[in-house]
């Protein structure tokens, strides 16, 4: 999470605005960095295998709930970072 650091940004303000849930055992840190990367390797897999495994090209099933999941998510990940940038001025 070195890349919000070097804009001045704070990870955990940006992690807690987005993931913050009352009694959930994940940190907010670690969701953030666990939904960061479920994404990049997602789109890693759409736009370089063509959404097949490595394997045996089976096609990797992408289903309307998922995709409304990881929408919402980039929502709340980008919210949170303008936020925490507006918060610098």
């Amino acid at each position: 999470m070195r890349i919000f650091r070097k804009f001045g940004l704070n990870v955990q303000n940006i992690a807690k605005e987005a993931f913050f849930e009352r009694g959930s055992s994940e940190k907010v840190k670690d969701k953030l960095k666990r939904r960061i990367g479920e994404l990049y390797n997602r789109r890693n897999s759409i736009a370089h295998q063509f959404d097949r495994l490595h394997s045996d090209a089976t096609r990797i099933e992408i289903s309307k709930d998922i995709v409304i999941e990881f929408i919402e998510d980039i929502k709340k990940i980008v919210y949170a970072i303008h936020e925490d940038a507006k918060n610098k001025n």
